[in-house]
């Protein structure tokens, strides 16, 4: 029983490793290790079963993706499948107001790339826990991506991986440029919604993405590393706006403090 365990723990990684190897190329890495992200298993609930009534909307977002796919909204679905950091950034820069890429925005292409790896690695323990099978397996119906199909299968569905990445990405961004939030947000909301289109995702394996990235970034937030890489990147980020970096009123904090 062990060694089935320990198989399907190395096939649970494997497909999320093959987009890791071009991001650790440009010198990314996740912030974090699996111990020492939320344990995904802990607090989200178990996924609905297809004997479960809250099975129905599951079932009712898949079949709306189906009639979807012919639409461009489908072709850009099938775009989003994509969750390399090359393209998360490409995906985003347009709300941004400026390309994020290694070359014109290091620091913000870093950061893009690092929390991009960490937000889908957030997924590792109840992906590997519940290895939920995917829509096109029960539904016996292929995806928009059938090169992707056989890798998907040997990973779990539950929650899904490139909601938490998208997600992850959306809500630091969001934060980097708040004038922007809102156009980042809606990016990022698309980006999961996207899976259930192509369909490699239930709608509650998206819904659960969404609630592992959060958990990811709020974690992320106490990494010494990644306070670094954000101070970084929000320097990058007023100089490509041309604007100055407020600096803390440390007089206020001691009124407080008084």
């Amino acid at each position: 029983m062990q060694k089935i365990l320990n198989i399907r723990t190395m096939l649970a990684v494997g497909f999320a490793s093959i987009a890791a190897c071009a991001a650790a190329q440009q010198g990314a890495h996740p912030y974090l290790t699996h111990d020492e992200l939320p344990n995904s298993v802990k607090y989200l609930p178990t996924p609905p079963d297809t004997s479960d009534a809250s099975f129905f909307n599951d079932w009712l977002v898949y079949t709306r993706g189906l009639a979807t796919r012919p639409t461009p909204r489908g072709a850009q679905a099938k775009a989003d499948a994509d969750y390399s950091a090359e393209y998360v950034a490409r995906y985003y820069s347009g709300a941004m107001g400026f390309t994020i890429s290694p070359d014109s925005t290091p620091a913000i292409y870093h950061l893009v790339a690092c929390v991009a790896w960490t937000g889908g690695d957030a997924t590792w323990h109840a992906k590997n826990h519940y290895m939920r099978r995917r829509p096109f397996m029960v539904m016996r119906q292929g995806t928009m991506t059938p090169d992707h199909e056989e890798g998907l299968s040997r990973n779990g569905s539950y929650p899904s991986g490139h909601t938490a990445t998208g997600w992850s990405v959306a809500l630091v961004l969001a934060e980097l440029n708040p004038d922007a939030q809102d156009s980042i947000l809606s990016l990022g909301y698309a980006y999961g919604q996207s899976r259930t289109i192509v369909g490699a995702h239930w709608q509650s394996d998206v819904d659960a993405g969404r609630v592992v990235g959060s958990a990811a970034v709020a974690r992320m937030h106490a990494s010494p590393e990644f306070q670094a890489d954000m101070a970084a990147a929000k320097a990058e980020f007023a100089k490509k706006m041309g604007k100055t970096v407020a600096k803390p009123d440390l007089r206020k904090n001691k009124r407080r403090m008084r």
